[in-house]
């Protein structure tokens, strides 16, 4: 009987260690992807020149803002010849 219960004894040990070494590996994986994220976070957040391009277009001359060009001589139907 003693030699089932060091044998029951070593493997719920040996599970033990086994859970505590899984535990510190996922505690280091999810550091990872966490600051990975976040960089990828700070990274979407910058604006992209593309975007303030089309975010100034109103400003302009532009099929986007129609409404914009109010000292033209043209209709805002047929603007910059994209009739409508």
């Amino acid at each position: 009987m003693s030699e089932n219960k060091s044998f029951v004894q070593r493997a719920i040990d040996d599970m033990k260690e086994g859970a505590s070494e899984q535990h510190r590996i996922d505690r280091e994986n999810y550091a990872a992807i966490k600051a990975d994220s976040k960089a990828r976070f700070e990274e979407a957040k910058k604006p992209t020149p593309d975007f303030e391009e089309f975010a100034q277009a109103k400003d302009r001359h532009s099929p986007f803002y129609p409404d914009a060009c109010r000292d033209c001589n043209h209709s805002n139907r047929t603007h910059l010849g994209n009739n409508v």
